[in-house]
């Protein structure tokens, strides 16, 4: 296979996966109930999509230092907004009600957005571009905040206080 295919088929993969989070993020903005599962979802989708975007087309660049410290910052911020989320949550039926969380709405179409100009440009490069270490950068900001705020935000809400959500508010 071709290398042009190669860095074609990695994008679109890294691509779908942003389109995916964006998508799965949008409970939030509706303002509708949904299992506790799904708090997970567009963290782990950010940082597949990330993680596709660093390791290709070399899988070493994944060990890079400065990669993680931004990271593990995003990382932290990620936590601390995912603890004071303001959710509602139903222990019998498992669903989850997040209400005024527009940061995640806005770090997610972010990445998606940044996801978009990197493929775009690598399409059109054929290859490795200038502003690849830019986009590593952000995407790895926004990946590291929206994994962290999934994780925290799914731990907390197992263990808040119980909410009758069968009945609409």
């Amino acid at each position: 296979m071709s290398s042009a295919i190669k860095i074609a088929l990695a994008n679109s993969l890294m691509l779908a996966l942003a389109l995916g989070m964006a998508a799965s993020i949008l409970f939030e903005m509706r303002h509708v109930r949904v299992s506790r599962w799904r708090l997970l979802v567009p963290g782990i989708l950010a940082a597949a999509s990330d993680a596709i975007l660093i390791a290709y087309p070399e899988v070493r660049d994944l060990f890079q230092l400065e990669l993680w410290t931004v990271n593990t910052v995003a990382l932290g911020l990620g936590v601390a907004r995912g603890a004071f989320l303001p959710m509602f949550t139903d222990h019998n039926h498992g669903w989850v009600l997040v209400r005024r969380a527009i940061d995640g709405i806005v770090v997610a179409f972010a990445f998606t957005g940044f996801a978009a100009v990197q493929a775009g440009v690598e399409f059109r490069t054929g290859g490795d571009s200038r502003i690849e270490p830019f986009m590593e950068f952000v995407m790895t900001l926004s990946a590291g905040f929206l994994f962290g705020r999934s994780i925290a935000s799914r731990i907390r809400a197992s263990v808040i206080q119980h909410d009758d959500l069968d009945n609409p508010l």
